[in-house]
């Protein structure tokens, strides 16, 4: 009686269990990514940066610490939707072909790219919208527009220890320019971010930007200059410079873009499980940057994405 209880009991544990097993109920199929009719993609793209060096200058060598934290977000409703192969996979598809193609090559070309068709699409922002002929200019810009917001927060220390002036006098000198704010931008966007998958292998490639449109937003950049000469007190300026967010910091390039990266921005590969109802990851590449002028200044970017068939939650 008691071992009948027993296995009765331990068939409905695993049945409760089987019931009630995470994302069971809401798990995606590689097909219901592949037909998805819009992608949402949120991303979040840093830059970082410490180093320090030396400059020489005309009344002697200084050194300095530098430190830069920029960080970008953006939401890019990908709803313009293709069947096939899209540039990634076509590139793949044509590399070595040359200009002119013999015909075995574009026979062999052609025959991949039909077998292809039922397991590639691919996304970028500017669907559904663009198609209704009575949409106004207005709302057109309203549903292609990225939307994203920068922060950043720069220090630069230069310090000079017994400078010659020009008249042969000695003076210590210390710089400090700092910028610390945040704002709106136009990140991503048509052709800046781009997504095309296969489920062939459930693999996909991803373009995302690091450069960005503030269109005149900008922090102050504030310098302190400390100067003391041997014997005195020493004097202390400040001075307020505008910097618009789109230009600094300047120069921002990844070392070795994976290949197929466009200008300003990377193209990331991976492969997704299906199971789990998003696409997520990041990825991380040695960068460099212009500091004051001196290129290349080292740093890293930073990725971090999310791919959803459903609109994020409103922050």
């Amino acid at each position: 009686m008691n071992r009948t209880v027993s296995i009765h009991s331990t068939v409905l544990g695993v049945l409760l269990a089987v019931s009630v097993a995470p994302n069971a109920a809401s798990a995606s199929t590689a097909t219901e990514f592949l037909n998805a009719p819009v992608w949402y993609a949120q991303y979040e793209v840093t830059l970082t940066s410490n180093y320090q060096g030396t400059t020489p200058t005309l009344n002697g060598q200084t050194t300095f610490t530098s430190s830069l934290v920029r960080a970008v977000t953006g939401t890019d409703k990908l709803n313009l939707r293709s069947q096939g192969p899209g540039a990634i996979g076509m590139t793949e598809l044509t590399a070595g072909a040359g200009k002119t193609p013999s015909a075995a090559d574009a026979q062999q070309m052609t025959t991949k790219m039909m077998a292809m068709m039922d397991n590639t699409a691919n996304w970028m922002v500017g669907g559904a919208i663009i198609d209704n002929e009575n949409a106004t200019d207005a709302e057109i810009a309203a549903d292609a527009a990225p939307r994203g917001t920068v922060s950043i927060d720069y220090t630069r220390v230069d310090t000079g220890k017994d400078l010659v002036d020009e008249t042969g006098g000695k003076y210590d000198s210390k710089v400090t320019r700092t910028m610390k704010g945040s704002g709106a931008v136009q990140v991503g966007g048509m052709g800046a971010t781009y997504f095309e998958m296969s489920t062939s292998g459930n693999s996909f490639s991803l373009v995302l930007p690091f450069a960005f449109s503030a269109q005149s937003a900008g922090a102050k950049m504030v310098t302190v200059t400390f100067i003391q000469g041997k014997g005195t007190p020493g004097e202390e300026t400040r001075s307020e410079s505008d910097q618009v967010f789109d230009l600094f910091p300047s120069g921002i390039e990844i070392d070795n873009p994976p290949k197929g990266s466009p200008q300003g921005g990377v193209l990331i590969r991976g492969t997704f499980d299906p199971a789990t109802g998003k696409i997520a990851g990041e990825q991380s590449y040695p960068a460099h940057w212009s500091d004051l002028g001196a290129t290349p200044a080292p740093g890293t970017l930073k990725f971090k994405y999310t791919l959803t068939m459903t609109p994020p939650a409103k922050k």
